[in-house]
């Protein structure tokens, strides 16, 4: 091999190691962003748990005692993708693809959320244009958290109190996918944001409508993902300096469907 070709391969092989490290940094930011969010649950059930328990209040005890019992299993379930990164980008293991039932990624969506929707008094719309059964291929964990919930989460964070965010699910024969659309009435996202949102090396942080804070490498880990289970994603969004009727942000996720 020439020396010009191996100069060439130690590039080539040094830049790929370099998006790898990135990858993997930004994935564990963002996980750490989802377990917070998770322990804010088991907290905030915490802390309810003690007046409920004066109270002899069973029902309520039973109910944040589940709260804190699915964040831990949450909780377990994203530690346990962290201790796989490692895995996935550096020895090519497989992701953990297997058929999964739409209503659960939804279910999990939901519950991450319920305090963060509540605080703003925003209503998540689902439509089912299909069985809530309906299974597709994908792996639950990553999907989940760092699909599904970043965009939803960017969703609500962009959304003002009062409003609504739409969650569409289609089945889609013709193409052999499973359709999910989530809309919002949001502010939209600046030509120079979208125009680089899956660019790993570009953060796109921006505060919410009600001074969020977001990470801001939460779109191109997604789009990685995506990917890696044979799926794809689409944005289209308005801004609301352009129109301030009917502006807000259209996400599109496309997952193959489970034969039957």
């Amino acid at each position: 091999m020439s020396e010009s070709k191996e100069l060439e391969k130690l590039k080539n092989e040094n830049n790929e190691l370099h998006v790898s490290l990135s990858e993997n940094r930004n994935l564990i930011r963002l996980i750490s962003h989802d377990l917070n969010n998770y322990l804010s649950i088991i907290l905030s059930s915490s802390n309810l748990l003690g007046e409920y328990i004066k109270q002899n209040n069973s029902k309520k005890v039973e109910e944040h005692l589940d709260k804190i019992n699915r964040s831990v299993e949450n909780q377990g379930n994203l530690i346990h993708q962290i201790l796989e990164i490692e895995s996935y980008h550096s020895c090519g293991k497989d992701l953990n693809i297997r058929p999964v039932q739409i209503a659960k990624v939804l279910d999990i969506m939901t519950f991450a959320f319920e305090d963060r929707l509540e605080y703003k008094d925003i209503k998540v719309d689902i439509t089912y244009n299909c069985p809530k059964n309906q299974s597709f291929l994908v792996d639950l964990v990553p999907f989940s958290n760092s699909v599904v919930n970043v965009v939803v989460s960017n969703a609500i964070k962009f959304t003002p109190k009062g409003g609504t965010v739409n969650i569409e699910i289609n089945r889609d024969e013709k193409e052999g996918v499973l359709q999910i659309t989530v809309k919002d009435k949001g502010v939209g996202i600046p030509d120079d944001i979208l125009k680089s949102i899956f660019v790993l090396q570009e953060k796109s942080s921006r505060r919410g409508t009600e001074g969020e804070k977001g990470i801001g490498f939460g779109m191109p880990l997604l789009k990685s993902y995506i990917e890696k289970m044979n799926g794809t994603i689409d944005i289209q969004t308005v801004c609301q300096n352009r129109d301030p009727v009917n502006h807000g942000t259209t996400v599109i996720i496309k997952a193959p469907l489970a034969p039957e």
